[in-house]
């Protein structure tokens, strides 16, 4: 049995219209919005923009994106395996590499790894 399930499409049209204010933005690097903040305020707010995004649009609803971020989470992984060569290479079928989370580059346990990815893919990944 499969675990992928089709999701119905629901547009809240109050949302629309906030969104409709606002800028998509296309980052330079893997950046915590902490950190994006915290530069923000500290600089001219277009400057801290400029540093961190590399294109900068109007956002709109008909926008195609060619690629997205997304998290794997990956389990079952033998200890000896843990390792972000191997992670990278997994990664490698979906997207590219981008970083692990806290938990995962210092674990705690070893049963599961999180992965943030660079995908084009808009199929489920399993």
């Amino acid at each position: 049995m499969s675990r992928c399930r089709s999701v119905v499409r629901v547009v809240d049209e109050v949302k629309l219209l906030v969104l409709e204010t606002y800028a998509l933005g296309w980052v330079k690097d893997v950046v915590s919005i902490s950190v994006l903040a915290q530069e923000m305020y500290a600089v001219a707010w277009m400057e801290a923009l400029s540093k961190w995004f590399g294109r900068l649009e109007d956002w709109s609803s008909s926008v195609a994106h060619e690629s997205h971020r997304a998290w794997l989470s990956i389990s079952g992984l033998p200890i000896h395996l843990w390792s972000e060569g191997l992670f990278r290479n997994v990664i490698g079928l979906w997207g590219t590499y981008l970083c692990v989370d806290a938990a995962t580059e210092e674990p705690a346990s070893f049963e599961r790894a999180r992965v943030l990815i660079g995908t084009a893919s808009r199929a489920w990944i399993d």
